[in-house]
């Protein structure tokens, strides 16, 4: 008869159909004990799911014989024991050998076994991770889901391009890994097959759209290109980080820093407070990360990717500093104040990257076409390609004329965004200061 997966042979013999736990050649009670242990399952555990008192699993252990009834009720426990969702339990031995290629070969170097302890709530530390991978510590089907469910987040945060869903922003050297994953965890390997095939018809669509923003870059002022190739993540954020693109929705620099400019960039007249609602803003906005850890975050201790885009973010704040561009509400101390003695630019243009320096065109183009090529638009697959170019060339042309408050404000707001993917608390807290300044 089977019951569950789990076969149980009329009279004596019962055997797990699946999984590795093999209890057909051995006496009940020997099997019983071994199920068990393979399953972490304390014999208290399963007393209650099958309605007796410890000693008479202590008993049957020991070598008396359930009935069939009770028989069957152990049966099903166990099966059920080694289910969690789709995930099947992995034999102990094989699922140490797993996690310790994991760890060894393949996230060499990004995974370490003290976090993966951490990470799983795993008490011990390294210690405990060693005797899994070694086989001396057996664990639960949840607990070795939640250690091959760690690997595969790790699959979609050490991915450096997104696109389309997170499926896509798997690096390419970890691609198998977690389609691998997914189909041991869920059962199959959807997402991956939908985003192959799609992949495969992007992807004239996407060489159209890299072959025209190179050909917009080739007609860019030679020092606006200079400024692109030095920190193309400042550029290319939304559809460079992972994270910074949430709800298929591209996170335009012009959206907010338009919105932050109708906030008066000088007190009040009357006021007996010498800050103006951006000033007051900003320090909210502040105040706010710090309360959310995000300045915690800049630590850098497991995100790479945040301390590249903030070393950028840093060095187009000082180049709009160097360019004198001046900020709206015109100078602005701790920014836009005077530099070199000389006052800053209210009229700044594109006018003013055009210059005498000789470049190597060529080399350029090449540099920007590499970058881009990394790059991937296929998130926004329901768009025209014309309305992504446009709307990735506005945001470029707006963020080389950004001021140095525009670009700390505007990394302020994108770090939070790649932290949290939401920026309701921000717009929340933008909304009052437009309110209270009468500008909502």
């Amino acid at each position: 008869m089977r019951y569950c997966g789990i076969m149980i042979e009329t009279g004596q013999e019962l055997s797990v159909s699946r999984g590795g736990i093999d209890m057909s050649r051995k006496d009940y009670g020997e099997r019983l004990k071994n199920a068990l242990d393979e399953l972490d399952i304390t014999e208290n555990e399963l007393a209650e799911a099958v309605g007796c008192c410890t000693k008479t699993i202590s008993r049957y252990i020991l070598g008396d014989k359930p009935n069939e009834q009770k028989k069957k009720k152990i049966a099903e426990y166990l099966d059920q024991k080694r289910v969690f969702g789709k995930y099947h339990h992995i034999p102990s031995e094989a699922f140490g050998k797993k996690v310790g290629k994991l760890l060894n070969e393949e996230f060499k170097g990004v995974m370490t076994e003290t976090k993966l302890a951490e990470n799983v709530g795993l008490k011990g530390g390294n210690s405990q991770i060693s005797k899994i991978i070694y086989g001396s510590k057996k664990i639960n089907t949840e607990l070795q889901f939640r250690i091959l469910d760690e690997f595969l987040n790790l699959c979609y945060k050490t991915g450096g391009v997104s696109f389309f869903s997170d499926t896509a922003n798997i690096q390419r050297q970890y691609y198998r890994t977690a389609k691998s994953l997914y189909k041991t965890l869920y059962g199959d390997t959807e997402p991956f097959d939908t985003f192959e095939k799609y992949d495969k018809n992007n992807k004239e669509s996407e060489y159209n759209i890299i072959k025209t923003l190179v050909n917009y870059f080739a007609r860019l002022p030679s020092d606006a290109q200079d400024l692109i190739l030095s920190a193309p993540l400042a550029f290319f954020d939304s559809i460079s980080i992972l994270y910074l693109d949430y709800d298929d929705h591209y996170v335009s620099a012009e959206e907010f820093i338009e919105v932050f400019h109708d906030l008066p960039g000088v007190a009040p007249s009357g006021s007996l407070l010498d800050t103006s609602p951006r000033e007051a803003f900003q320090h909210e906005l502040e105040m706010l990360i710090a309360e959310k850890k995000v300045l915690g975050y800049f630590d850098f201790k497991d995100n790479w990717q945040l301390f590249d885009i903030v070393t950028q973010y840093r060095a187009m704040i000082k180049s709009a500093r160097e360019r004198r561009i001046a900020d709206p509400s015109g100078a602005y101390k701790g920014f836009g104040e005077r530099i070199d003695g000389f006052e800053p630019i209210s009229n700044y243009s594109m006018d003013d990257l055009i210059s005498d320096k000789v470049i190597n065109r060529r080399e350029q183009i090449k540099e920007f076409e590499n970058t881009v090529t990394e790059l991937n638009f296929g998130h926004w697959s329901d768009e025209d390609s014309v309305y992504i170019i446009d709307t990735v060339r506005r945001d470029i042309e707006y963020r080389l004329l950004m001021s140095s408050w525009d670009w700390y404000m505007w990394m302020l707001y994108a770090s939070y965004v790649f932290c949290f993917q939401e920026d309701d608390a921000v717009l929340e807290l933008l909304k009052k200061h437009l309110h209270e300044a009468g500008s909502l």
